[in-house]
């Protein structure tokens, strides 16, 4: 059907990560994750709140690409600039 293959796991993607439909395609909890397109360099996590998808550069070239959920209604979620604190594998607040 021409779909994009996406997964769950952190294996090598066959799809591209400069194709809108690509990103489009994921379903909450999917991620695209491609290192070897930049193995070196400054690492950066930007957070789309309207697009709620989180993309990761490294070295200004796109490696990875999930999907997230942000705050609702009377809870938004902040914007900003901030350090990661603490890291779990699953986090509920």
């Amino acid at each position: 059907n021409g779909a994009p293959a996406i997964s769950s796991t952190a294996t090598a993607q066959a799809v591209s990560l400069d194709r809108p439909e690509t990103l489009n395609a994921l379903q909450p909890g999917q991620f695209l994750w491609q290192p070897e397109r930049a193995s070196r360099g400054p690492l950066v996590m930007v957070v789309s709140l309207p697009e709620q998808r989180m993309h990761v550069y490294r070295d200004g070239v796109r490696i990875g690409i999930t999907t997230i959920s942000s705050g609702k209604t009377g809870k938004e979620t902040p914007t900003g600039n901030f350090e990661i604190l603490q890291k779990k594998r699953e986090h509920y607040s």
